[in-house]
């Protein structure tokens, strides 16, 4: 879900593999202060409809939209317990949550508004870094988790944590289920070995062949980095293999 309106900050999701996530609330709880604040939660479905109050929210009911091909993925994909994280102020999500059920049908299992000092862009890895320690990890390990995330900076974070994350912009950016309920290390397996085989095939291929080999290591290369959350440079040196003595990485 991503909210075009600049200045509110956008909606991320995370993804939690099924199997070894405890059931969570359907009805899109919000913590709405620190981490231990159990008096301070609230369910949305609680609420009557919201009414603007302030521009912001006036703006989010009126002009936000969200993406339909990512809501009905989430829909097919019922049984994977979704976080939404959002570096929109605490103050927004009621109405922020309103509209997204309102104008979708679907709510996320929990959503985490933002409680903590870093806001805007700039502010949103941190942010995210700080409910991710208090929120999830403590009841998941990094393999468990692939966030759906558009910041650079907040995807590097999720690297540094052994998450899988990559940016969805159309709906061929999405995973399949496979691929999200995978182990991180069968898919970075997978991926180095069919680069090692196309890296072989080119040292014998020529023209119009050789090229689309390049571009086959290039398209896996990219998936690597993705689906293990990998650097380019790391991904290089994981998927170079030797012939004859040698070190081939291109």
């Amino acid at each position: 879900l991503k909210s075009p309106l600049s200045g509110l900050g956008s909606c991320e999701c995370i993804y939690i593999v099924p199997e070894l996530q405890k059931p969570l609330l359907r009805s899109g709880e919000v913590q709405s202060k620190g981490p231990h604040s159990k008096a301070e939660r609230y369910r949305i479905s609680a609420f009557s409809p919201a009414i603007p109050s302030s521009a912001a929210e006036r703006r989010i009911l009126e002009m936000e939209r969200y993406r339909p091909w990512l809501v009905h993925w989430l829909e097919d994909n019922e049984d994977f317990a979704v976080y939404l994280f959002t570096v929109r102020k605490m103050e927004l999500s009621v109405c922020t949550l309103k509209s997204i059920e309102h104008k979708t049908g679907w709510l996320p299992h929990r959503a985490y508004f933002n409680y903590t000092k870093h806001i805007g862009a700039a502010g949103a890895p941190l942010a995210k870094e700080v409910m991710l320690n208090e929120k999830v990890l403590k009841e998941a390990s990094p393999e468990q988790i692939f966030a759906f995330e558009s910041n650079p900076k907040s995807r590097a974070m999720y690297r540094e944590h052994g998450i899988r994350s990559r940016e969805i912009t159309c709906p061929e950016d999405i995973p399949t289920r496979e691929q999200v309920l995978k182990p991180r290390r069968e898919i970075e397996g997978e991926l180095i070995e069919r680069i090692g085989e196309v890296i072989r095939k080119r040292q014998t291929a020529t023209g119009d062949e050789a090229k689309a080999l390049a571009k086959e290591r290039i398209r896996l290369r990219e998936r690597l980095m993705s689906f293990a959350g990998v650097t380019m440079d790391e991904a290089i040196a994981m998927s170079s293999i030797e012939i004859d003595g040698k070190v081939i990485e291109y």
